[in-house]
Formats: C-alpha cells, sequence, structure tokens
C-alpha cells in the first residue's frame, strides 16, 4: 500500500490495466466538474458516485 489515497487509487488502476487489457477503462468519473455534469445540481458527487458510476455503465454499455 502507499501513502495516499491518491498513490493507492494510481496503483489500482495500474494492475487493472495490467491483469486486464482488454477492459473499457473511462476517466470522466475522475474530476469534480465531470462528476457534477454527470449527476446534475441535486446530487453530491460524494454521497453518490456510485449513481454516476451506474449511469455511465450503463450509456457505455449501450454503445457497444
Amino acid at each position: 500500500m502507499k501513502l495516499s489515497r491518491k498513490e493507492n487509487f494510481a496503483y489500482l488502476v495500474s494492475e487493472f490495466r495490467r491483469l486486464c487489457p482488454g477492459a473499457k477503462y473511462d476517466e470522466r468519473l475522475l474530476t469534480r466538474p465531470t462528476q457534477v455534469g454527470i449527476l446534475g445540481p441535486v446530487l453530491n458527487p460524494e454521497k453518490n458516485l456510485s449513481t454516476a458510476t451506474a449511469l455511465l455503465a450503463k450509456v457505455l454499455r449501450g454503445r457497444a
């Protein structure tokens, strides 16, 4: 484990990419402005990030 959340997340992402090279990866939810854009003005990204993830996954599945 690393010292910070950011380092831990970066490590986790690199491991996913290494072990699952064919998996789709979308960076849209990494920034707060994009999270707010997906969730709208009512839902708080800190409490509803799983909702944003589900919405993005549904959209990406529809494009496959």
